[in-house]
């Protein structure tokens, strides 16, 4: 099982102190890990690394959660990938809204690292 074999998973959040948490948290768990935290230059980069799964900051400067979400789903390459939001408010009109860009699911933003390996676990068992 090398190490180009395991999955690459990319957190896009201006927090560096969140992408740090998830890093560590990902990283344990024995996943490949990329954090973006320019949104702008979110939807580059993460054409270019093709990650397997996708963890997306709702709240960011310029560019938000939501448009992002919805230039990837444009691609055809980010048609059926994971993208999971990160979010503090997670109420109906933002999980709809969410839906509707094309979220696969979301994570609280006090995260919790058990609950993040099981969505991680889950959606790539999806796939």
């Amino acid at each position: 099982f090398n190490n180009q074999d395991r999955p690459l998973i990319a957190c896009v959040d201006d927090s560096l102190m969140i992408s740090h948490m998830m890093e560590q948290i990902i990283g344990m768990a024995g996943y490949r890990f990329i954090a973006i935290n320019d949104p702008l230059d979110a939807v580059d980069t993460l054409i270019a690394r093709q990650p397997d799964l996708i963890f997306l900051d709702v709240v960011m400067p310029k560019i938000n959660g939501y448009d992002v979400c919805a230039q990837l789903r444009r691609y055809p390459e980010f048609a059926d990938t994971p993208i999971i939001f990160l979010t503090s408010n997670s109420g109906i009109i933002d999980r709809l809204r969410a839906k509707m860009v094309g979220s696969s699911d979301f994570v609280r933003k006090t995260v919790d690292a058990d609950e993040l390996l099981q969505k991680v676990k889950e959606h790539l068992d999806n796939k």
